[in-house]
């Protein structure tokens, strides 16, 4: 028997990782839906990966894999980065140069 496993990755500010493997008797089809939404959901095979193009940064993801109509699987949350460096301010009490 497999394990369940889904786990997500951030690639840079706009790109997603996700990688699965589920049950092999899962019933099929099985439909992979970010949160919040990016797209629409996608039909996936038991095992396999995927990269999710396009993302808006700054956000905070997670995946779920779907099957006649039940959540099968949630993944870890990822937060992308902003896609431009973030000012920073000197310390309180530090003089700036």
């Amino acid at each position: 028997m497999t394990q369940t496993i889904v786990g997500l990755l951030a690639v840079d500010p706009r790109h997603l990782y996700v990688y699965w493997d589920l049950p092999r008797t899962l019933a099929a089809p099985v439909r992979l839906e970010t949160c919040p939404p990016v797209g629409g959901s996608i039909e996936v095979p038991p095992s396999g990966s995927h990269y999710l193009e396009n993302v808006p940064p700054d956000r905070t993801y997670h995946v779920e894999l779907h099957s006649n109509g039940r959540i099968v699987a949630r993944s870890n949350a990822v937060t992308l980065p902003p896609e431009e460096p973030v000012n920073e301010q000197p310390p309180i009490g530090v003089a700036s140069r």
